[in-house]
C-alpha cells in the first residue's frame, strides 16, 4: 500500500506551495476527470496551511502525473491492479523523481512485471534526481526485500548503500539504513565500520550527531549489562558533539543528550546537562526534567528547592504542586505540606483524595483543631464516604474528644460494610481500641483489639506484634489479667524480637509480677538496643529506676529518673516519683 505521504507529496509543487486551487484544465477528459477526484479529496487529505496562497500553474508533466497519480489510486482501491500499475508507471515517467511513488510502483512491478523492471524504474529515479539521498535509500531497501535469486550474487544493497554514503557522507539516514541492513543480517562488525565513519564526518550540525547517536545505539545496545562500558566508549561521543554544537538557543538538543543519558542510567551526567539546560534557557520543562533526576538520586532538598521556584512562576501546576506534597511527606515535614496540600485543593479543584492527603497531613502535623474543622467539611462534601468519618474520629480522638470520636468509628464502620468493606482492617480496629482504652473502656477495647489480631495478614506478623502489646500492656497497667497479659506480650516479641518497645513490656510485666531481677535483665537489655535515647524513651528509663528502688539500689535510681527526666522534664509522675525516692 502506498505511502500516506505521496498524496501529500502530489499536492505540491517544487516551490512548496500547495497546488489545489489551481488546477490546470487538461485537454484529456479522463485526465479532467482525475482532477476533479483529487478536488474532491482534498478535505480528507488535510492539507490546510491556514490561508489560502496562490500557487504558480502546474506545467504539464506535473499535471499528467497528477491525474495518472489519481486514476492509478482509484484503480488499486478497485482491485484493478494491472491498469492501477500502467497509471502509475506513467506518473513516474513525468515524476520521476519522486522516490516515493517510485518505490510503492517498484513494489507492484515485482509483483505484476518482473524484477528487474522495478530495479530499472528505481535506478531511472537517482537518474532523475542526483542529490536526492532518499531515491538511494529506496533502491537498497528493494535490494533487501527483494533478493536476486542467485544466491551467491553481491549485495546490491550494500553496494548502493555504499555508493549513497559516499556521495551523502553527512546525512545520517544513510548511516542508519546501512547500520540496520547488516544487524538485520548479524553483520555487527560491519555496523560499527559504518557508525566508525560517521563518527569521523566533520559536522557542525547537532542534529546529525543526535541521529548518528540513535544509530549508534543500535549497534551498541544496552540489552547486556556486560556491554555497559562499551557502550558508554562508543554512543556517549556522538550526544556530547551534539551538545557540544548545540547553540543557546537549542535546548531540544540538550533535553534529547540529558534523555539518552537517563535512559542509559548515567544519571550524574544526565543531571549536570539538565542542570546546563535549567541554567542557559529557564525552561520550565527542563527544570521539571531535573526535578525529577534530583530525587533519582536522593538530592530531595535540592529537588524541593527547585519546585517552590517552579511553583512561584506557576502556581496553578497542579502536578507540581501534588509532586511537592509528596516530597514533604516523605521527609515528614508535615507543616511544610500543609500549605501546599491546601494550596493544591483550590487549584486541582478539591478532589476526595486531595481533601484526605491534606487531613492526614493536618493530624501528622499535629494541627487537631484545624483537621476538625477540615473535617466537618469533608463529612459534608462526602457524607456517604466512610474514609472521611474515619478521617473525623481521628480528629476529635487526637482532641481527647472520645465520645465524638467513638460515635464517628461506630459510623465508619455502618457506612463501609456497605460500601467499602477493605477499609474495615485490621489498622481500623486497632484505632478503635486504642481510642476505647483512652476513654478507659477497657472491656471493649480488648474486643476491638482482639478483632484486629484476626484480621491480620498472615504475611505481616509485625502488624499483629503490635496490638498484641498494646492488649497486654493495657491489661497490665489495670494490674488484671496478668497471665493473659504475659501471654500477649510474649507473642508480640516473638513475631518481632528486639522490638524496644515490647520488651519493655515484657519487663514491666516481670516487674508487676514482683520479679524485680529479671525485670533489670530485661530493661538494661532494651537501654542497649537504643541507640539515641529520645522523648518516647523516658518510660524506658522510669521503669529502670523503679526496678532499682524496689531492689534497694537508690543512687542507681536516682540517676535513672533524671535521665527520664532530661528526656521528658515536663513529666510530673516521674518527678513525683524521683521526689519519693530522695525522702529518707
Amino acid at each position: 500500500m502506498i505511502l500516506p505521504s505521496v498524496a501529500s507529496r502530489f499536492f505540491r509543487l517544487r516551490s512548496g506551495l500547495l497546488f489545489t486551487h489551481q488546477l490546470r484544465r487538461f485537454t484529456c477528459g479522463a485526465c479532467l476527470l482525475s482532477v476533479t477526484w483529487i478536488v474532491h479529496s482534498e478535505e480528507r487529505a488535510d492539507l490546510s496551511l491556514g490561508p489560502v496562497v496562490p500557487a504558480p500553474a502546474a506545467t504539464a508533466a506535473q499535471g499528467e502525473a497528477l491525474a495518472h497519480y489519481a486514476a492509478a489510486q482509484q484503480l488499486e482501491a478497485e482491485g484493478r491492479m494491472r491498469v492501477a500499475l500502467h497509471h502509475y508507471r506513467e506518473a513516474v515517467k513525468h515524476d520521476p523523481a519522486n522516490p516515493q511513488l517510485a518505490a510503492h510502483t517498484a513494489d507492484l512491478l515485482v509483483s505484476y512485471v518482473s524484477r528487474d523492471a522495478a530495479v530499472a524504474l528505481l535506478q531511472s529515479c537517482i537518474k532523475a534526481a542526483p542529490n536526492d539521498s532518499g531515491a538511494y535509500i529506496n533502491l537498497a531497501r528493494f535490494h533487501s526485500t527483494y533478493t536476486a535469486n542467485d544466491a551467491f550474487a553481491p549485495n546490491e544493497a550494500s553496494k548502493v548503500l555504499a555508493e549513497a554514503l559516499s556521495k551523502f557522507p553527512t546525512t545520517a539516514d544513510l548511516y542508519r539504513e546501512a547500520v540496520m541492513m547488516h544487524l538485520t543480517r548479524n553483520l555487527r562488525d560491519e555496523a560499527a565500520n559504518v557508525m566508525a565513519q560517521a563518527a569521523k564526518q566533520a559536522v557542525t550540525d547537532p542534529d546529525y550527531w543526535l541521529e548518528t547517536g540513535r544509530v549508534a545505539q543500535q549497534v551498541w545496545p544496552l540489552s547486556h549489562p556486560e556491554k555497559k562500558v562499551e557502550h558508554r566508549e562508543k554512543v556517549n561521543p556522538f550526544f556530547e558533539k551534539a551538545l557540544k554544537l548545540a547553540p543557546v538557543p537549542r535546548e531540544d538538543v540538550r533535553l534529547a543528550v540529558a534523555q539518552y543519558y537517563l535512559l542509559s542510567n548515567q544519571i550524574e551526567r544526565a543531571t549536570e546537562v539538565t542542570e546546563e539546560a535549567a541554567r542557559l534557557n529557564r525552561s520550565i520543562e527542563a527544570r521539571k526534567l531535573l526535578v525529577r533526576l534530583y530525587q533519582t538520586l536522593d538530592r530531595e532538598p535540592d529537588a524541593i528547592k527547585l519546585l517552590e521556584q517552579l511553583l512561584q512562576e506557576t502556581p496553578t501546576d497542579v502536578e507540581n504542586r501534588r509532586l511537592l506534597v509528596n516530597l514533604y511527606e516523605k521527609n515528614e515535614d508535615y507543616d511544610h505540606a500543609v500549605p501546599h496540600a491546601e494550596a493544591l485543593i483550590q487549584a486541582a479543584g478539591g478532589s476526595a483524595e486531595d481533601y484526605m492527603s491534606l487531613g492526614i497531613l493536618l493530624l501528622r502535623s499535629g494541627q487537631s483543631e484545624k483537621a476538625q474543622q477540615l473535617s466537618q467539611r469533608t463529612l459534608a462534601l462526602f457524607p456517604s464516604n466512610p474514609r472521611f468519618t474515619f478521617q473525623a474520629a481521628l480528629a476529635q480522638r487526637s482532641l481527647k474528644r472520645f465520645d465524638e470520636a467513638l460515635k464517628l468509628y461506630e459510623k465508619t464502620e455502618s457506612l463501609a460494610q456497605g460500601t467499602a468493606p477493605e477499609i474495615l482492617n485490621d489498622g481500623f480496629y486497632q484505632s478503635w481500641g486504642d481510642t476505647l482504652q483512652s476513654a478507659e473502656r477497657f472491656d471493649e477495647a480488648a474486643k476491638k483489639y482482639q478483632r484486629s489480631i484476626d484480621l491480620t495478614p498472615e504475611g505481616d506478623p509485625k502488624r499483629a506484634a503490635v496490638v498484641l502489646n498494646n492488649l497486654g500492656y493495657m491489661w497490665l497497667e489495670q494490674k488484671k489479667n496478668l497471665d493473659a497479659c504475659g501471654t500477649f506480650i510474649a507473642k508480640a516479641n516473638e513475631l518481632d524480637p528486639q522490638n524496644p518497645v515490647y520488651m519493655d513490656s515484657l519487663g514491666w510485666w516481670h516487674f508487676v509480677k514482683g520479679d524485680y531481677p529479671t525485670a533489670l535483665k530485661v530493661f538494661l537489655e532494651v537501654e542497649k538496643l537504643i541507640a539515641k535515647p529520645g522523648e518516647g524513651d523516658a518510660e524506658i528509663f522510669d521503669h529502670i529506676a523503679q526496678t532499682y528502688l524496689m531492689l534497694g539500689d537508690r543512687a542507681k535510681a536516682l540517676n535513672y529518673f533524671d535521665q527520664a527526666l532530661r528526656l521528658d522534664p515536663g513529666n510530673s509522675k516521674i518527678k513525683q516519683r524521683k521526689e519519693q525516692a530522695q525522702r529518707p
